[in-house]
């Protein structure tokens, strides 16, 4: 259960949970195709904050302030960077139907890239913040990765001409 679904869970009306969680998941897929994971996973914190204080449960003022400092808490937390958790150097081995493909990270850069094994030129890494972009790197569309604390997250990319 994402931090989404446990706001929404704890904050909103049970008769809605379900749709509101479905139509902010959609909505989040949608900006993260058209500006990427980081701007789109910013955006998508100030949604779910005013989802959950519009779409509250709690009738009182002193309960609803509560959900809104819960809600805005929750969102900070998730937001704040955690630069401890992106120093030092690691490598990310990670699999799509499209392929294997690694990254070099040192203290939150990509250093370097692999798709299947191949080496990827510099010149087609594009990073700005936790986004990374490897152009050219989902077949006729560029490719884009989020770096994140724990990890990384991105849109699987379609397999190429049936292969994998």
């Amino acid at each position: 259960m994402g931090l989404s679904d446990r706001l929404i869970h704890l904050l909103c009306d049970q008769t809605r949970r379900e749709e509101l969680a479905g139509d902010l998941m959609e909505l989040a897929h949608r900006r993260a195709a058209r500006m990427g994971w980081g701007r789109a996973n910013l955006r998508q914190g100030f949604d779910i904050v005013s989802v959950c204080v519009r779409q509250s449960r709690f009738r009182g003022l002193a309960l609803r302030r509560l959900g809104i400092g819960l809600a805005v808490g929750a969102l900070l937390a998730a937001l704040l960077p955690n630069d401890a958790a992106m120093s030092g150097s690691f490598t990310v081995n990670a699999r799509d139907p499209a392929g294997e493909f690694t990254l070099e990270v040192e203290d939150g850069r990509v250093l370097s890239a692999t798709l299947d094994g191949i080496p990827v030129s510099p010149e087609r890494l594009r990073q700005r913040s936790t986004d990374l972009t490897i152009l050219g790197g989902a077949g006729d569309r560029d490719f884009s990765i989020e770096l994140q604390a724990r990890g990384i997250r991105w849109v699987a990319r379609v397999p190429r001409d049936g292969l994998h």
